[in-house]
């Protein structure tokens, strides 16, 4: 009899102990399904770069926000999207936002700039290029930024002293030799 009762034991705490596995196992499984923000930001990023799907990606990256409000990778890469969407007020939020939390954000200095150039904007332009230099000053982008945004502004002769300030610092940068060229060929024309 004695050997029956540690049989029915023995069963049932190998049924709880199979009961506790497949909880354990369940739950990792849920909690492997829900995706966390770095998660969410990638499939936001797939969905714009190779789908070029931007309300799926923008969806994608809301819900990553809504995991992790002040994660400003997200804020600025909406407003890129926001950007390419031509919405561009909502993309002026988003970049207006992670600045006032983090004033010298380069990406986000630069997406604005972006924004800001492509919509003949200049001057802000230039402001925004000035930021990222008080912020940076030797960051080659910003230094293209601003002599883009100066020779928009038709100050070729300022744009042209950026340009060679930073040569004779950085005399290997191809993309400001360039850009030199580019502006002293275009005042070339126009004067022509």
């Amino acid at each position: 009899m004695q050997n029956v009762y540690i049989d029915t034991s023995m069963k049932k705490l190998f049924i709880l102990l199979i009961f506790i596995c497949g909880s354990l196992t369940s739950f990792s499984l849920m909690a492997q399904e829900v995706p966390g923000p770095d998660d969410l930001f990638k499939m936001a990023r797939t969905a714009a770069f190779d789908e070029k799907n931007y309300p799926k990606a923008i969806e994608l990256a809301k819900k990553a926000l809504s995991i992790s409000p002040d994660y400003m990778d997200i804020h600025t890469f909406i407003g890129r999207l926001y950007n390419w969407s031509d919405k561009t007020d909502s993309a002026r939020l988003q970049f207006n936002y992670v600045l006032s939390k983090e004033p010298d954000n380069a990406d986000a200095l630069s997406a604005y700039f972006d924004l800001e150039y492509q919509r003949d904007k200049f001057p802000r332009a230039l402001e925004l290029a000035e930021i990222g230099l008080k912020a940076n000053p030797d960051a080659e982008d910003f230094i293209i930024r601003k002599a883009k945004a100066l020779s928009a502004l038709e100050r070729t002769s300022d744009a042209l002293q950026v340009t060679s300030d930073y040569i004779r610092k950085f005399p290997g940068s191809q993309p400001v030799i360039q850009l030199q060229q580019s502006i002293n060929l275009s005042s070339i024309i126009k004067t022509s």
